[in-house]
């Protein structure tokens, strides 16, 4: 039988070392990544500078034209500091805003805008985000898959990409 190696696959969008885990904590489940340049997802023409990141669990993203939010599939649950909302929420999707945005967050009492994770990373800047994983029983069978949306002027997510690599829990 003739053996094989599969080649990995890059991440999209230029982000790397993404890892979940007892990252920094024995007693914390954490979700981390590092990206080459801020902002990351690509913004689909005329579209608004909000951009979602979904961490699908056990499972590959959906296909195609879909909204984030409303989306029935199991996601991971992450605690991050909102920039609007100026403590930590629970949130199944991480969402993110160009600079231009940010305005928005103080501005605007409901959707998606406060919801816009905090501190935002400067444009055209290289560096990573941790987040919080609100649930805690997970085995290392338990993997995760990214699903990328960028929101249109309708305030629709269309998908502009995905990370069908699997990212397995680590202990």
């Amino acid at each position: 039988m003739a053996q094989y190696t599969t080649p990995a696959v890059t991440p999209p969008f230029g982000l790397s070392d993404i890892r979940w885990g007892h990252i920094n904590s024995t007693s914390t489940i954490q979700l981390a990544f590092n990206f080459s340049t801020y902002p990351f997802i690509s913004k689909i023409p005329n579209g608004y500078p909000w951009q979602v990141m979904v961490f699908y669990l056990n499972q590959s993203p959906p296909s195609g034209y879909e909204t984030a939010y409303y989306i029935n599939a199991q996601k991971l649950t992450v605690n991050y500091r909102h920039c609007g909302y100026g403590n930590n929420q629970n949130r199944n999707e991480l969402v993110l805003a160009e600079s231009s945005a940010l305005s928005f967050c103080t501005s605007w009492s409901g959707g998606w805008r406060p919801a816009a994770y905090s501190p935002q990373p400067t444009d055209n800047t290289s560096s990573s985000i941790t987040l919080t994983v609100v649930d805690n029983v997970f085995s290392s069978n338990d993997y995760f898959t990214i699903g990328f949306y960028n929101m249109d002027t309708w305030g629709n997510f269309y998908q502009v990409g995905a990370d069908r690599n699997k990212y397995y829990f680590q202990n």
